[in-house]
């Protein structure tokens, strides 16, 4: 009937509006997961090859030892504010899925309010 096509109109709108929003979440969360996977990362290659040069402390000198793991740090290797950047993409990615979403929900509202103003216009005809 009339009333079940709405129904099922509205239903498909707000699926829609709910994988958006869950694709914005999910998205959100797969950049932060890898970006902390590839910080981890460079912190253990970092640890593994300070922990090498301190195995070869018996061929160098202490000074040599510290001008040599002088550079490796993670501010060396990792650059801070490209990872916020991309967290800040990556959020904003995520509001403009949101509203959108919450645009496709009022337009599932309105799918019912203009196919009741559309029966009463056509019952007094």
């Amino acid at each position: 009937s009339g009333s079940q096509l709405v129904s099922l109109r509205k239903e498909i709108v707000v699926t829609v509006a709910d994988l958006a929003e869950n694709q914005g979440a999910e998205y959100e969360e797969q950049i932060s997961q890898k970006l902390s996977e590839s910080k981890q990362n460079i912190e253990d290659k970092i640890t593994n090859l300070k922990s090498s040069v301190y195995n070869t402390q018996a061929y160098l000198s202490d000074s040599e030892v510290a001008i040599l793991l002088s550079n490796v740090t993670l501010e060396h290797f990792w650059n801070s504010e490209i990872e916020s950047t991309t967290l800040t993409e990556a959020a904003s990615y995520k509001g403009n899925l949101s509203v959108f979403a919450s645009g496709i929900r009022k337009a599932a509202q309105n799918i019912e309010e203009v196919d009741r103003q559309g029966s009463i216009q056509f019952s007094e005809n």
